[in-house]
Formats: structure tokens, sequence, C-alpha cells
């Protein structure tokens, strides 16, 4: 039996999760206290990536 790659893993894994709306989000990032903002945003307000992917 063969096994999947550990990034095939991840990827079914990912397809069989519910995919978050922007209220959850939002709702999230209140509880949280954070602010998300769109990609994009950051580098017009001038702020200083984290060198990886951002929230979806």
């Amino acid at each position: 039996m063969s096994h999947p790659s550990a990034r095939e893993w991840g990827r079914a894994q990912a397809a069989k999760a519910p995919i978050w709306g922007d209220e959850r989000w939002h709702r999230i990032s209140r509880v949280l206290g954070v602010a998300l903002v769109e990609r994009g945003e950051e580098k017009e307000r001038g702020e200083a990536g984290h060198g990886g992917e951002g929230m979806r």
C-alpha cells in the first residue's frame, strides 16, 4: 500500500476543511484582539511583512 507524501496528505486535509468567510475571520480577530488586513494593505501602510503567507 502506498502512503501519500506529507504535502499530498496536507492538501487532502485542507480540501476537507470548511472555508472560513470574512465574517468568521473578523469575529475571530475581535476575540484575539488583532487587526486583519487584506493582502497588499500592509504594503500601502508601509508595514513590515513576517516572511510567510498571511492569513486566509
